[in-house]
């Protein structure tokens, strides 16, 4: 199991036609690390991360949706190497069509930068970017309270090294 995040504090609004949230939370450094190994499931320190975020629906059934996702880590230092990461920012954004039952499609993308350099030994200037598109589908499951997930997207561009496909399911539990 990887890093552990905790989101106590998560503010929702909602109007006829749209929805917003506010949402702030903690990485906890509780993953494997290894600064030798790049599969590491955790990332060797702890990160503040502030969320907001919003979905427009064009049409009054709500058949459509246009979202957006914006983040902001603040993170702190790597025991292992005495490096604190530069602040990163993500914005994640989706336009969907409900497909029936509950079911979703979507175009979605995101954009990943960098705002501040790394500092400590050995820390470079380097701020990395990169950005990526590709299809959703979600696929509820509410008699279990379940509702599955799954991406995949293209990287268009990375500036600082591989860029490739990304493969996604998440698996959401209601409660």
């Amino acid at each position: 199991m990887g890093d552990i995040f905790l989101g106590p504090v998560v503010l929702g609004w909602h109007g006829s036609n749209w929805d917003g949230v506010f949402a702030l939370g903690r990485w906890f450094d509780t993953g494997d690390f290894s600064a030798a190994d790049p599969s590491s499931v955790g990332k060797g320190f702890q990160s503040t991360m502030w969320t907001l975020g919003g979905t427009f629906y064009p049409d009054s059934a709500k058949t459509w949706s246009i979202s957006a996702l914006a983040r902001y880590e603040q993170n702190g230092k790597q025991d292992q190497t005495r490096i604190t990461p530069g602040d990163g920012f993500s914005l994640e954004w989706g336009i969907g069509k409900q497909i029936g039952g509950g079911k979703q499609l979507g175009l979605v993308g995101y954009y990943q930068k960098q705002m501040t350099k790394d500092s400590g030994p050995g820390a470079t200037d380097v701020k990395p970017s990169k950005n990526a598109v590709g299809l959703q589908f979600d696929y509820p499951m509410m008699e279990h309270g379940v509702i599955l997930k799954f991406a995949g997207y293209h990287e268009l561009s990375s500036d600082n090294g591989p860029k490739g496909n990304l493969f996604r399911m998440t698996l959401v539990k209601v409660f």
